[in-house]
């Protein structure tokens, strides 16, 4: 043994009260009690610590509540731990709490189901600055996510809208595209001829014209504080669709696989008629008429388009539909449709019976839309014989009686010339064949 280890051996392991030393060299070693204590200590921070990083793992949450007597939450309520995505822009990226979320998780047909907690969503779909927000299980005041309500079988699940508007773009891409829409819209007015005798409307008074005119239908866009009445859809509803306030800009749900972005965008309707030498006969005439409803007649119509969007900017296609049961998506047919809703014998019908489905309604437009919309009638009223369809033509802001059982069933209508009679049910059998 080297002398190094021999004095080791030899030195004392504590000081004498008296001798000026400073104390022990060592603590004296903890009692039991105390070492137990420390090992639950150290633990139990331990447990924290992971809690912290890997909050998420629903078996170490578990242990962690047992370990500080944290007491276990109850069942789920069915369904809340379910969310659908609408996210009908097509190109854009959606992350939950970090993971990127494939197209077919975010179709509405999948729910997607979520532990308990809060998630946090980040939508970035260019040129639109990226939208942050968060959804809990279940649902917390907290939550900043946009969602409706719907239904799945028997239970409610919640669906987060993820729809952009144009006030959340910069301000260059917001002017391309407000400039798109409106070339789109320009794009698609339509024209046609006002005949002799026909009927069209200037202001509040309806004039029958005295020679040739021609008629131009348009559609501009109504944004900011250009709006002027209320915006309605098709029916007389107020100016929203999932939540969304369209009176700039709304998302519909996304069809799937387009790769298109459809919105709805609020309109007029304008009429503007010239004579054979160019000279303006009506300018800026809202189409409808003021007796259809007071809640209809001149709003602002909506009008569905397709968007996209590269590094070239904007492209718009603005799709005003032709053809069967156009009243949807052909704000052309709002007047027609408000007129058959707010009028008897329809109105107290349903209002008599809102159960009993007399009357069968269906809407077409032609190929030039300026020739107007076209409605079609069926009573099914099981105790007379069932007589031909009624046939109603919206013809510039004017409507008219085109069948005589449109005229028995709304005697104070005008009554379509031969030739709009003639269009009528040209365009009546792609409807009742």
């Amino acid at each position: 043994m080297d002398d190094l280890s021999a004095d080791s051996e030899r030195m004392p392991l504590e000081h004498g009260a008296g001798d000026g030393g400073i104390g022990p060299p060592f603590r004296p070693p903890y009692s039991r009690g105390q070492r137990l204590w420390r090992v639950l200590t150290v633990s139990a921070a331990i447990l924290l610590g992971l809690l912290v990083v890997f909050g998420g793992v629903a078996g170490l949450r578990a242990g962690v509540d047992i370990v500080l007597g944290i007491p276990t939450p109850g069942p789920l309520p069915p369904g809340s731990d379910l969310i659908t995505i609408q996210a009908g822009i097509p190109w854009g990226m959606l992350t939950v709490d970090g993971r990127a979320v494939t197209p077919q998780e975010t179709a509405q047909s999948t729910p997607m189901r979520l532990d308990r907690g809060t998630h946090h969503l980040v939508w970035t779909v260019a040129p639109f600055p990226p939208l942050r927000c968060s959804v809990s299980v279940p649902a917390a005041a907290h939550d900043t996510c946009p969602t409706i309500a719907i239904g799945r079988g028997r239970i409610a699940i919640r669906e987060v809208v993820l729809a952009e508007t144009l006030d959340r773009l910069p301000a260059g891409p917001r002017a391309d595209l407000v400039r798109a829409i409106q070339t789109a819209l320009a794009a698609r007015t339509s024209t046609t001829t006002v005949r002799p005798g026909e009927l069209y409307r200037t202001g509040l008074d309806v004039v029958a014209a005295t020679a040739p005119l021609a008629a131009a239908l348009r559609f501009d866009l109504v944004i900011g504080e250009d709006h002027v009445t209320s915006c309605y859809l098709v029916g007389g509803l107020p100016c929203g669709l999932n939540g969304q306030d369209c009176l700039e800009i709304c998302t519909l749900p996304p069809a799937g696989g387009a790769p298109e972005w459809w919105v709805m965008v609020p309109t007029m309707a304008l009429w503007d008629i010239t004579d054979g030498r160019g000279r303006v006969v009506v300018a800026d005439q809202p189409d409808g008429s003021p007796f259809t409803s007071p809640a209809v007649a001149g709003a602002e119509r909506l009008v569905p388009l397709t968007l996209e969007w590269d590094r070239a900017g904007w492209r718009a296609s603005a799709q005003l539909g032709t053809g069967l049961d156009a009243a949807p998506v052909f704000p052309v047919c709002v007047d027609a449709l408000a007129w058959l809703a707010f009028h008897d014998p329809f109105y107290q019908t349903r209002v008599d019976n809102p159960t009993v489905a007399r009357f069968e309604f269906h809407f077409a437009v032609g190929a030039v839309p300026a020739d107007g919309c076209l409605a079609v009638v069926i009573d099914h009223n099981p105790a007379v014989t069932p007589p031909p369809p009624a046939l109603y033509l919206d013809r510039f802001g004017v409507f008219l009686a085109a069948s005589a059982t449109a005229n028995s069933l709304l005697p104070g209508l005008p009554l379509a010339d031969a030739a709009e009679r003639a269009y009528a049910q040209e365009v009546a059998a792609t409807v009742v064949g």
